[in-house]
């Protein structure tokens, strides 16, 4: 989709990247090619595959102050999200999750479970660190021609390294702080190139009313894709500054 967009002359002035997203924000800035970045992606997800404790993440809707009135059921918990102000997403053991899950429903606040197996973004997931940089050593990593916007570094990627890519699927990710710092530098048109548009509606939540900024969804599960681009293009050149 992003080749597409770039064909028909839709030059982003910023990438913007979300855990596993960065990597694809670094190929289209032409910091490595799309296949060895595909081929690494791939042999780390093999070895999270045989090497991780099993786990999985859960969302809460709900404002992440919670994590301090209820301490002792996040306990052995890892924010690892915050999405939007009230939507933030941890981490843990499958027995843990399931605890915390019964517990908040018990207090009336509603969860979703990721369709994961693993506690992403968490300590947890430290083991494979030490694995995972043999297969990242292997990438002959560029300068990013398009600037990237990190939401593991909450600002702009400073420096690509095996260091920073490893941050950006293994520590806590802050969308919400990312945008409001995006915000406080100008005003944005957000596309967002993910499959289910989840972003575009984090981005939704988090625009001040007073904001300029717009968002556009491109892809999502209801399909509607070409539509989509056409809209896009039809908002004109001067809404497609930036």
């Amino acid at each position: 989709m992003a080749e597409l967009l770039k064909q028909r002359g839709l030059q982003p002035d910023y990438l913007f990247g979300y855990s596993l997203g960065e990597y694809a924000c670094l190929v289209v800035s032409g910091v490595a090619p799309f296949a060895e970045v595909l081929t690494a992606v791939i042999k780390q997800a093999e070895l999270t595959e045989n090497c991780s404790p099993s786990g999985g993440m859960l969302a809460v809707l709900d404002s992440v102050e919670i994590t301090e009135q209820y301490r002792n059921e996040f306990l052995d918990c890892t924010i690892a999200a915050r999405n939007f102000e009230r939507n933030f997403i941890v981490s843990a053991s499958r027995p843990v999750l399931a605890r915390l899950q019964a517990f908040l429903k018990s207090v009336g606040v509603n969860t979703a479970e990721l369709p994961v197996d693993y506690p992403f973004h968490s300590p947890d997931m430290a083991p494979l660190q030490g694995l995972g940089r043999l297969v990242l050593d292997q990438l002959i990593l560029g300068t990013p021609k398009i600037p990237v916007v990190s939401t593991a570094q909450r600002g702009f990627l400073k420096e690509v390294s095996v260091q920073s890519l490893q941050a950006a699927t293994g520590s806590s990710l802050d969308l919400m702080e990312t945008v409001r710092w995006m915000e406080s530098t100008g005003q944005y048109l957000y596309i967002d190139l993910g499959p289910s548009g989840s972003m575009a509606t984090a981005i939704k939540y988090i625009l001040p009313k007073t904001s300029g900024s717009e968002y556009v969804i491109l892809s999502s599960p209801f399909g509607h894709e070409s539509e989509n681009v056409r809209a896009l293009f039809q908002k004109g050149n001067g809404a497609l500054g930036r």
